[in-house]
C-alpha cells in the first residue's frame, strides 16, 4: 500500500495486486499487473480498476543446439555458421573459454543477450579488442636470469662498526645485464639456397626511384583447389614490382605472379641447434578444436631466429576473396610476438592473417 502523492489526508490510498509468472522453458517472463484505486470517502468504499499491465521481455537467453560451457570442443563448421548469422552485419566472431565476443561494423540495438550457447558474449566494434581475455604471459626461452651463488667482492674484517669502500671504477660484478642492440644491416642471413623452403630470405625488385629493396621471408607451399601450387608470403613484404628474387632483389628470380617451375619448395623448417629440435614437415593446419589458449608455438629459421609464441582465442572474421574464382574463404585472426634474436627493450608485435 502506497499514500498517493499531493493527497495529505489518508483517505485516499493506491493499492497494488498484482501476479509475476516466470516461464523458464521459453526463457520468457510474463509479468502482469493490476492496479486498483480505492477511495475512501463519506459515501462508503469505491472500487475502481485502473489499468492492467501485461509485458511480454525479450528472451535474453540464445539457446543454440550446443554448449559451450559444457563441450568445448563443439564449435564445428555448422557451430561457426550459426554464430556469425546470430545478428545482422556481423563481422567476426571469437571464441574463448567462457566468451563469445562478437565483432560488428556497429553495434545492434539492445537488450542483448546475457547468454548465447551456455556462455557470456561480448559486443564491440574493434577488431583489435580481444574481450574480458585474461593477458597471456609465459617466460621466454630467450631470456635467462642468473644469479650468483658466490660474492667475489669480500670485504676485510675490522673491528670498526662500518666498513666502507673506496670508489674507484664498477666491477664486472656490478654490471647490469646489457640488452642486444637494435640488428644492422650485416646481421642477417642472406645465404642462397638451391632448394628453397620456409624461412629463406627473398626480396622485391628495387624501389623505381630511389633504388631500396625490401628483404623478407618466404612462407610455405600452399594448393588451391585447382591443383596450383604458390609460395605464400607476406604482402607488405613485395611492395615494388610482381617479381621474387631470392636472397635480394638483383639474384636469382623465383617467382613472377606464380611459381616458376624449375624452384623447388618443400614445407620443411630448418633445425633448431639450440633446442636440439630436427626439421618438421608442415603437412596441414591444426583443426583449431585440437589447440588450446596459452599452448606453445615456436619456430627457428636462418633469418629471424628463434621466435616462440602462444596460441590465442579461435576467431573467424569474414573477409571477401578478390578471385571471383576462388570460394569463400573462412579466415583466422593471428597475432604474433617476435622474441627471436637481436630484439630491444621494446617487444615488436605485429597482426596478421591465414587462410584456413
Amino acid at each position: 500500500m502506497l499514500a498517493l502523492p499531493g493527497f495529505h489526508d489518508a483517505s485516499h490510498i493506491l493499492c497494488f495486486a498484482g501476479s509475476v509468472q516466470y516461464l523458464r522453458e521459453s526463457s520468457s517472463v510474463e509479468l502482469s499487473i493490476t492496479v486498483w484505486l480505492v477511495n475512501f470517502g463519506d459515501s462508503g468504499v469505491a472500487y475502481e480498476l485502473q489499468r492492467r499491465v501485461a509485458d511480454h521481455l525479450p528472451t535474453r537467453h540464445v539457446v543454440l543446439p550446443f554448449n559451450l560451457r559444457l563441450n568445448k570442443k563443439a564449435l564445428d563448421r555448422e557451430a561457426w555458421d550459426q554464430l556469425c548469422n546470430l545478428f545482422p552485419a556481423i563481422i567476426g566472431v571469437s571464441s574463448l573459454d567462457y566468451f563469445l565476443v562478437f565483432y560488428f561494423g556497429s553495434l545492434p540495438p539492445k537488450p542483448w543477450p546475457s547468454i548465447i550457447a551456455g556462455i557470456q558474449p561480448y559486443f564491440t566494434t574493434a577488431l583489435n579488442d580481444d574481450g574480458p581475455t585474461p593477458p597471456i604471459n609465459r617466460a621466454s626461452k630467450s631470456r635467462l636470469r642468473i644469479s650468483a651463488e658466490r660474492n667475489p667482492c669480500k670485504t676485510l674484517r675490522s673491528k670498526c662498526q662500518a666498513s666502507a669502500r673506496m670508489p674507484t671504477r664498477p666491477y664486472p660484478a656490478e654490471f647490469s645485464a646489457q640488452r642486444i642492440r637494435d640488428p644492422t644491416g650485416d646481421i642477417m642471413e642472406n645465404s642462397e639456397y638451391e632448394l628453397l623452403c620456409p624461412g629463406v630470405m627473398h626480396s622485391s625488385e628495387r624501389h623505381p626511384i630511389g633504388g631500396m629493396k625490401l628483404r623478407t621471408t618466404s612462407g610455405v607451399l600452399v594448393e588451391d583447389f585447382r591443383g596450383k601450387r604458390y609460395m605464400a608470403t607476406a604482402s607488405h613484404g613485395v611492395p615494388d614490382g610482381d617479381r621474387a628474387f631470392h636472397p635480394c632483389a638483383g639474384s636469382r628470380e623465383i617467382g613472377h605472379l606464380s611459381m616458376d617451375l624449375n624452384v623447388q619448395l618443400v614445407n620443411e623448417t630448418f633445425e633448431s641447434t639450440s633446442l636440439e629440435v630436427p626439421p618438421t614437415t608442415l603437412v596441414d593446419f591444426i583443426p583449431a578444436n585440437d589447440t588450446q589458449i596459452g599452448s606453445e608455438v615456436y619456430m627457428s629459421n636462418p633469418f629471424t631466429g628463434y621466435c616462440e609464441g602462444t596460441c590465442g582465442p579461435h576467431s573467424r572474421l569474414r573477409i571477401p576473396s578478390d578471385d571471383p574464382s576462388e570460394a569463400s574463404i573462412k579466415w583466422i585472426k593471428a597475432r604474433w610476438v617476435y622474441m627471436g634474436h637481436a630484439f630491444s627493450g621494446g617487444i615488436m608485435e605485429s597482426g596478421f592473417k591465414i587462410a584456413a
